[in-house]
């Protein structure tokens, strides 16, 4: 009776370690497909010019008290952006310069100033959204 409780334990555990890294691996891969599903999802929206101009508008309202600055976007957004924001109360007051950059992807900007920088390129909103969900299983992982 004794050997066989001890072997009864010993299953136990070793289903138990190999439940907790099933769940870690499943934690990880779901994990992966909320950061692709979100990647695809914010690139298909950004490319409708009237939700990357909205996305600008935002950026915008963060740095509202700044006078003098430099919008910058992917040179295929630099047109239609000129004429969604002309006579916009956000830019109507300031010195703005929009400039076509290749380091900011469609539907991304970069607003610099002398008074600082606004980053809002989809890769860096998408590398914020990565770390969070990595802190996030962190936690998990430790509770």
């Amino acid at each position: 009776m004794a050997a066989q409780a001890v072997e009864v334990a010993n299953l136990m555990e070793g289903a138990s370690l190999a439940w907790a890294k099933q769940v870690e691996r499943l934690q990880v891969e779901m994990s992966e497909f909320a950061f692709v599903a979100v990647n695809r999802l914010l690139a298909d929206a950004l490319s409708d010019p009237q939700v990357a101009l909205g996305a600008v508008r935002r950026v915008l309202k963060e740095c509202n008290a700044w006078q003098s600055l430099t919008v910058e976007l992917h040179p295929q957004d630099l047109r239609w952006l000129r004429e969604g924001l002309k006579g916009d109360a956000l830019t109507a007051d300031k010195s703005v310069i929009f400039a076509g950059s290749e380091d900011v992807a469609v539907g991304g900007c970069r607003i610099v100033s002398e008074q600082g920088e606004v980053d809002a390129r989809l890769e860096v909103q998408l590398g914020r959204l990565r770390q969070s969900l990595d802190e996030f299983r962190a936690a998990i992982q430790v509770s």
